[in-house]
């Protein structure tokens, strides 16, 4: 008679060997949802700059670690104070970017 096995892995064909275990999808380990680790970090930004009006370096270096050199580009824009909100008569608004070249980009 054959068993049934209640067990969470499988096996793979080992050329040559025994078999290998292979984990099944619904056993893997959980990996963080990246859309909530932005959105819980961009909480953590808001927070921050709202009370100390500038941003820790551990924050920078965490933003950098996910963004790399958008971020450096992104900052800089701002420093430079080429990102500007443009509002219309009616209370909506925009971004508008200022390129290297000078050309004004709306978003």
């Amino acid at each position: 008679m054959g068993s049934t096995s209640t067990s969470n892995t499988s096996h793979a064909d080992n050329i040559g060997g025994d078999p290998l275990p292979v984990r099944r999808p619904d056993t893997m380990p959980k990996v963080p949802d990246t859309l909530a680790i932005m959105h819980g970090l961009l909480g953590v930004v808001k927070s921050e700059y709202e009370s100390a009006g500038h941003l820790s370096s551990e924050l920078l270096r965490s933003l950098h670690m996910l963004h790399g050199q958008t971020l450096v580009s992104a900052l800089d824009l701002i420093d430079c104070k080429k990102v500007t909100i443009v509002t219309s008569s009616s209370g909506r608004w925009v971004y508008q970017v200022t390129g290297s070249a000078g050309t004004p980009y709306m978003d």
